[in-house]
């Protein structure tokens, strides 16, 4: 799985520059760490996951700032994951079939790289106080992001049905290797969120 470990250092990579905000850490809790652990195996799995943090003396607060903190991580990663998990399926269609289908599939790429973030959930949540936090009588939230492969297909599917349908790309999409790469995927992860 190529994309997936793609995705766990792009990943990685946004949290530690979240992490950067909160420089005073010398040393991350272990609730931190665990929360870490999971985001890489979700990430392993095939999901594309990334944790918020945040910093509020009320929990409800903070729990979105954390939300807010994660999606704009997932708007960054929402982009790449779209390009290379389609880039099989427009080698597929190639370039001898016409511009008309190239652009009409960029549209649709560009559209389900806006919309992707709409299957993103909340997989975990939960907070710690530094000696800093007590202080200001606040607390560190942690939340653990997740958009699945499932809710990943759906949103391409769902565009492709509806912008790419003069192109027929749908159909083109339905019978090709990137569909069943998808499909593998899919079932891949639930086995291992079963097997968790």
């Amino acid at each position: 799985m190529k994309k997936a470990t793609v995705f766990m250092i792009i990943a990685a990579i946004c949290t530690s520059f979240v992490l950067n905000g909160f420089a005073g850490f010398d040393k991350m809790p272990k609730v931190y760490q665990k929360m870490e652990e999971k985001t890489v195996n979700m990430n392993k799995k095939g999901a594309l996951a990334v944790i918020g943090l945040a910093v509020s003396s009320r929990m409800d607060i903070g729990k979105n700032k954390a939300i807010e903190d994660a999606k704009k991580q997932i708007a960054e990663l929402r982009k790449n994951y779209v390009e290379t998990t389609v880039n099989d399926f427009k080698k597929e269609i190639g370039v001898g079939k016409g511009a008309e289908i190239d652009e009409v599939f960029t549209q649709v790429i560009k559209s389900v790289a806006a919309t992707i973030i709409n299957g993103a959930m909340v997989n975990d949540f939960t907070y710690f106080e530094t000696k800093a936090d007590k202080k200001e009588g606040s607390a560190t939230y942690i939340v653990l992001y997740v958009i699945t492969p499932e809710a990943m297909q759906k949103t391409l599917e769902a565009e492709l049905k509806t912008k790419g349908s003069k192109a027929n790309l749908y159909q083109l999409y339905m019978e090709s290797e990137a569909k069943k790469d998808h499909d593998k995927a899919i079932q891949e992860f639930k086995a291992m969120e079963e097997n968790k």
